[in-house]
């Protein structure tokens, strides 16, 4: 049965605010390790953990496409405006919806390769397929008001062989306000040779990389403290290696860097 993908709209909002204690310069420099006890590192490592369970979460929305048989979803939210389109061998797959305090919109688009040509679907002589998926939506409650726009543009490769492959990026840029604070938010990743064994595909979800690196550049302001957190306007880079059981991490700050190794969990 064909998931799904919902953004947690609340897991980027926390992103947000954890992020302190470094500042802006951009002049190259030895980068010391940060304190483990810091209690901005061991959130910002938590907060990885889910962003990345977002990350994994999307390569397998775009890995069930690759079973697609031309029929609609079999399974979808309640109260959801779902469209289907079908143009230049581009499929299109419309969400309208809302969850608890948020809105979204969401679309899926891809399309099927056999070498130099266009597949209207899936077969044995597939050889890559192009996935994109776009979500809009708006987040409030009692004291907080945010929209959000997230791009994934992935292409897979090595389809019908042992191993496929994922290169593309991921994109998104979130503001509006957190107790009266104004807060701006985005993040651009770099998603290089993610490799996935054909023989371990589940076409429902539950994949995981045994190789391949994100490059995560994040740009965070808030105009004044949130709770303990003090204003920012930061500039931080996360790398994330993948590897058979997990992936390993490095969070860069100016000055410092953290590095920690995360194993496979539920997607």
């Amino acid at each position: 049965m064909k998931r799904i993908m919902v953004f947690p709209l609340v897991l980027i909002l926390a992103l947000m605010i954890i992020m302190g204690g470094c500042s802006n310069s951009t002049e190259p420099q030895t980068k010391n390790p940060g304190d483990p006890d810091d209690p901005i590192a061991i959130e910002t490592q938590a907060k990885t953990d889910e962003y990345i369970d977002c990350v994994l979460e999307s390569f397998n929305n775009g890995i069930g496409w690759l079973d697609y048989d031309g029929s609609g979803y079999l399974a979808k939210p309640a109260d959801t405006l779902f469209l289907i389109m079908y143009d230049d061998y581009w499929y299109e797959f419309y969400l309208d919806f809302a969850l608890d305090s948020s809105s979204m919109v969401m679309v899926d688009s891809f399309r099927f390769e056999q070498g130099d040509a266009y597949q209207e679907l899936p077969d044995s002589n597939t050889t890559a397929f192009e996935y994109r998926t776009r979500l809009d939506g708006e987040y409030n409650n009692a004291d907080t008001s945010m929209s959000v726009t997230y791009h994934d543009a992935y292409r897979f490769t090595g389809i019908n062989t042992d191993e496929i492959t994922v290169n593309g990026t991921s994109i998104a840029e979130q503001e509006g306000n957190i107790s009266q604070v104004e807060v701006s938010f985005g993040f651009s990743c770099e998603l290089s040779d993610i490799v996935f064994l054909t023989q371990d595909i589940n076409y429902e979800g539950d994949n995981y990389p045994v190789s391949g690196t994100a490059v995560v550049e994040v740009e965070i302001y808030t105009s004044d403290q949130i709770d303990d957190i003090p204003a920012m306007n930061i500039s931080w880079t996360l790398t994330v290696t993948f590897n058979e059981n997990g992936y390993h991490a490095r969070l860069e700050s100016d000055e410092n860097y953290w590095e920690w190794d995360e194993t496979w969990g539920p997607v």
